[in-house]
């Protein structure tokens, strides 16, 4: 069977530098339980997606602290599903 990789978004940024949560912490935290990497890409600018993505390792570092909450500290999550 063949593998395809899903990816879902979660936060988007502001153009004032701030982060905009799509997703509340309680369901973040789940999704980071079933996944194993973080992708990261820059905006769009003018409704063309960017080509500029860095992909964390397995289990590292960003993975870790969304599936902790501990990003929580630094952003408002108010936002719900």
């Amino acid at each position: 069977m063949e593998y395809k990789e899903k990816w879902t978004v979660v936060c988007r940024g502001t153009e004032e530098k701030k982060i905009d949560w799509v997703k509340s912490l309680d369901k973040v935290m789940e999704m980071a339980n079933h996944g194993t990497r973080v992708r990261i890409r820059k905006a769009a600018v003018n409704n063309r997606p960017s080509k500029n993505i860095v992909t964390s390792k397995p289990h590292s570092a960003p993975i870790e602290d969304l599936r902790s909450g501990k990003l929580a500290q630094f952003v408002n999550w108010s936002n719900e599903d």
